[in-house]
């Protein structure tokens, strides 16, 4: 995930780096780690101590989240606006309190612009910058499915006999997702309509990696087999 490291925060850098689930804005622990220097795992154990720590997972505040990094999984958090704030404001120190006033501002006015998945959509759309990335987006998912067309393709010539659903279509778009942190919506959605900013940045990117691995495999007449963790790694190495 593509994260914006700046001094002086503002609603174009918030939203930038936020996550959209049905229009609500979410922040992850990994942003927090980022943008306030602190040990991720440290900032885990913190959120775990909370006495309130289980009412915000009940309340859906905090969620529970995994992504896969060279095969193995790593925990992470989702925030939404009140679970973000509530956190940030218990980290302390000099620069810590410095730059979280202006970055809680920043998410606060973000979230009550983007309070529905409509609000969330309008916005983008109104975006000519997200607008050209989606389109663009769109083009590279189309390139994407020909490759693994043609892989799978491949993967039954070694395997000396045809597949009855290709398994690679899946495969190869969890590995992205698990890369990027984020779930496959069950909207008869894509990810380009509910995330915004990075998001599809790093989606396209992930994408354009991918095509290009398999391209290789395919001319060194590599193995069909372990291709998803070869994709984390080579995702985790770009």
């Amino acid at each position: 995930m593509m994260l914006v490291k700046v001094d002086n925060p503002t609603i174009e850098h918030i939203t930038k780096a936020m996550l959209f689930h049905s229009g609500e804005p979410f922040a992850s622990s990994i942003q927090i780690s980022k943008y306030f220097e602190i040990n991720h795992k440290d900032l885990l154990r913190k959120i775990r101590d909370f006495h309130s720590f289980e009412a915000m997972i009940g309340g859906g505040k905090l969620r529970n989240q995994t992504r896969v990094v060279k095969g193995r999984e790593y925990p992470y958090f989702e925030l939404d606006a009140d679970a973000f704030t509530f956190i940030c404001m218990s980290i302390t120190g000099k620069q810590a309190e410095e730059f979280k006033w202006g970055f809680i501002q920043a998410y606060k006015v973000a979230a009550t612009e983007a309070i529905s998945a409509r609000v969330a959509s309008q916005t983008n759309r109104l975006n000519q910058e997200w607008l050209e990335a989606r389109d663009q987006g769109k083009d590279t998912r189309k390139l994407l499915q020909d490759k693994i067309k043609e892989f799978c393709q491949y993967a039954e010539l070694q395997r000396g006999r045809p597949y009855k659903v290709c398994p690679y279509y899946k495969l190869v778009t969890d590995a992205i997702y698990s890369y990027i942190g984020v779930v496959a919506p069950k909207c008869g959605k894509t990810l380009r309509d509910i995330y915004s900013g990075d998001i599809v940045e790093a989606i396209e990117s992930s994408e354009l990696e991918v095509i290009e691995l398999l391209d290789e495999v395919m001319a060194t007449n590599g193995s069909r087999k372990g291709i998803k963790p070869l994709i984390l790694e080579r995702l985790a190495n770009e």
